[in-house]
């Protein structure tokens, strides 16, 4: 007669491990049940991309934040660089990622980034993993955080500023407040203030941002319509522009996306804080060399490279002056000459 293991007794065979039970959710609690199991880099982050923009000399870097091969590639973009377009005369953040991975025949633009703002930037690597973003944009599940500095003093309460934004009629590459001629689409952005102090001398405030709407300059023009334009914004600070800002001072700072699969949560560097100081300087004041990034140049360094004369183009053109002041002291000679005889 078979002896039954006694289930009490050390030699007794293990118990099958419980099956896994997987609860059965409606597609909105698999959403929310799903998200909150926060995926991991699935291999290690590639090295950031080098680039040159030629029309100033200028050498940049792209660190790379996340990559999932086939889905997702994060990248933290540098300010003044194009996303995509022709490649006349510099190239764009699309044609440096084709170049740095030449594994993917075409990469998806996920979402926008101004020209003129840093920070966080998603390229998605298929059509599908390009609707699944598209979905949560438009449900506005993604939460995408700024950091900006502004012009004046701000030291209020988190605040809501909700105003419509419509396009500039006869400029479709500038955007207003709306009005009833031109009302526009509804937006509200969550202000919150950080630390107040001075940019060279003016003064400043540090401030986060979540666009709780997805309009184009939304941000920038909100911030300029209560009378505190964005620090070096060439196209909405007005009526006084800070030219001695070398960009635009506004970065994507942090983005959650709640994803099917997970949750991707990422934080990048804040940018201006170390521009801040406690007290003004005299006017005319520089930005201090050590406050610029190693690979990166102020808008009036990349003037005086752009327009420098190279040696062969100066030694020209001091040739070409003696020669015109050579002529002209002798036609002056020979004039005078004449008229004396």
């Amino acid at each position: 007669m078979e002896s039954v293991p006694n289930p009490d007794s050390e030699t007794a065979a293990p118990s099958p491990a419980p099956r896994q039970y997987t609860p059965r959710f409606t597609r909105k609690e698999r959403f929310e049940y799903h998200a909150r199991k926060a995926p991991e880099c699935p291999l290690p982050i590639p090295p950031p991309v080098d680039a040159v923009d030629p029309r100033f000399d200028r050498h940049y870097r792209i660190p790379i934040l996340y990559h999932e091969p086939g889905q997702y590639l994060i990248i933290n973009k540098p300010y003044n660089v194009r996303i995509d377009g022709p490649l006349h005369n510099c190239p764009t953040i699309e044609s440096i990622l084709m170049g740095a991975f030449p594994q993917y025949s075409k990469i998806f633009l996920a979402h926008q980034l101004d020209y003129v703002t840093s920070g966080i930037h998603i390229w998605a690597l298929s059509s599908k993993a390009t609707g699944a973003t598209g979905k949560l944009f438009m449900r506005r599940l993604v939460k995408k955080t700024y950091v900006a500095l502004i012009r004046g003093h701000l030291t209020t309460d988190p605040f809501v500023i909700n105003k419509p934004i419509a396009t500039v009629k006869g400029n479709d590459k500038m955007m207003c407040i709306g009005t009833d001629d031109n009302p526009g689409r509804p937006s509200e952005t969550l202000v919150t203030p950080l630390q107040v102090g001075y940019f060279l001398h003016r003064e400043v405030t540090l401030v986060q941002l979540e666009p709780l709407s997805g309009r184009r300059h939304q941000l920038r023009v909100h911030l300029a319509s209560i009378g505190h334009p964005i620090v070096g914004d060439y196209a909405y600070e007005r009526p006084d522009h800070t030219n001695e800002s070398f960009r635009t001072m506004l970065h994507a700072w942090k983005i959650t996306i709640p994803l099917v699969t997970g949750t991707i949560e990422l934080e990048t560097h804040e940018p201006f804080s170390q521009l801040i100081s406690g007290f003004p300087s005299a006017p005319g004041s520089q930005v201090l060399p050590e406050l610029k990034g190693p690979w990166d140049l102020t808008p009036r360094e990349v003037a005086w490279k752009r327009h420098r004369p190279g040696l062969l183009t100066t030694a020209w053109t001091a040739a070409g002056l003696t020669l015109v002041a050579g002529l002209t002291l002798t036609c002056t000679y020979l004039i005078r000459r004449s008229f004396r005889t």
